[in-house]
């Protein structure tokens, strides 16, 4: 992960994932936050690719803990684990 993303990312979890929050933040756009999103998705690992799998992926209460910070990161975009979760995961 390149450091622009890393900041994002930092930016992402400072602001809980509010993107209102992210525009002021970096002093940018609502679509380009989301462009920028988009791209961090991609980048983690969660392309067209996840959206296709997500269908025969485990129910939340059947998923076993996530590994990775990708894992992490994804668990907590589709809602299966909240923001203190992600975090106290994330730093170990």
């Amino acid at each position: 992960m390149d450091d622009d993303a890393l900041h994002l990312l930092r930016i992402f979890v400072a602001c809980e994932g509010r993107i209102r929050d992210m525009e002021r933040a970096l002093g940018v756009s609502y679509p380009t936050v989301k462009s920028r999103l988009a791209g961090l998705r991609e980048t983690l690992g969660f392309g067209a690719e996840q959206a296709r799998r997500k269908k025969a992926e485990p129910k939340p209460e059947e998923a076993p803990e996530p590994k990775t910070a990708s894992d992490t990161i994804g668990r907590l975009e589709r809602g299966e684990i909240d923001f203190d979760e992600a975090m106290r995961r994330l730093q170990g």
